[in-house]
């Protein structure tokens, strides 16, 4: 992933992270305009399938009668990827500084606890 998604790329990746099988165009404005009540215009649609392939997290083939659009990268690969650079970004890579402020003032239960020894462990 070469670059950040706005909420919006997200939106479209988490649809079709959901799908068995590639979408095509129709497909994709038929789901954002129908089931999430969006009013999208083909361009804009366009538009956001065209910046997702230029950052690299969306396939399209283009060897059938349409095109179809994929998912290039995985949701737990995305969200590795994203969390690493919240880590990086704003906590100097540091994890435990990213899990003090995420603690905040609340202690972590016990088995909080025993879930981030039990993960930590495994790595």
């Amino acid at each position: 992933m070469s670059t950040e998604l706005s909420d919006t790329e997200l939106l479209i990746l988490k649809y079709l992270w959901s799908q068995d099988e590639p979408n095509c165009f129709a497909d994709i404005m038929e789901h954002f305009n129908s089931t999430e009540n969006k009013s999208w215009k083909k361009q804009t649609v366009n538009t956001f399938l065209l910046r997702m392939q230029k950052k690299e997290v969306l396939g399209v083939d283009e060897s059938g009668r349409r095109k179809v659009y994929y998912p290039l990268i995985s949701s737990d690969e995305y969200y590795h990827q994203y969390a690493k650079k919240v880590v990086d970004d704003n906590f100097q890579g540091s994890f435990k500084k990213f899990i003090g402020a995420f603690a905040g003032n609340h202690k972590l239960s016990d088995s909080d606890k025993a879930e981030l020894m039990d993960y930590l462990k495994g790595l």
